[in-house]
């Protein structure tokens, strides 16, 4: 069975992916420097939540998306829709498994097994980290 690569699910990935990158590239903060108190601060966080709007610009292709990130300990749902809500796709983990749903479609992957997104999707993504 050949996986299909719809923008709304392309775009999930990649806005993961860009997460995991952004928090394992940045530099380390300076001692006693302000930011470093308020990194320990976030870094304390268990539950937190985020919503916005998110635009990847690939070649000819552009994609935007509301975004709605809800953490809540080691479980994750980030809901993503385009404009009027079409196109919506949830991402819900418990750090073990990871759900995409789009509509009545469901797809299910085990976070243990690293290339795992690499494999259904061609997008490599570690995931195990949200």
């Amino acid at each position: 069975m050949t996986p299909q690569h719809t923008p709304a699910l392309r775009l999930a990935f990649l806005c993961i992916g860009l997460w995991l990158t952004g928090c394992a590239t940045a530099p380390p903060p300076l001692p006693d420097s302000p930011w470093l108190q308020r990194s320990q601060q976030l870094g304390a966080l268990d539950d937190w939540s985020a919503t916005g709007k998110i635009a990847v610009r690939n070649g000819e292709q552009s994609e935007s998306a509301s975004l709605s990130w809800e953490q809540q300990q080691s479980d994750t749902t980030v809901q993503l829709s385009g404009p009027l809500g079409l196109q919506a796709t949830e991402l819900r983990s418990d750090g073990h498994t990871l759900a995409v749903s789009q509509g009545e479609s469901v797809r299910r992957f085990d976070l243990s097994t690293p290339d795992v997104m690499a494999q259904e999707t061609g997008w490599d993504l570690s995931l195990i980290h949200i």
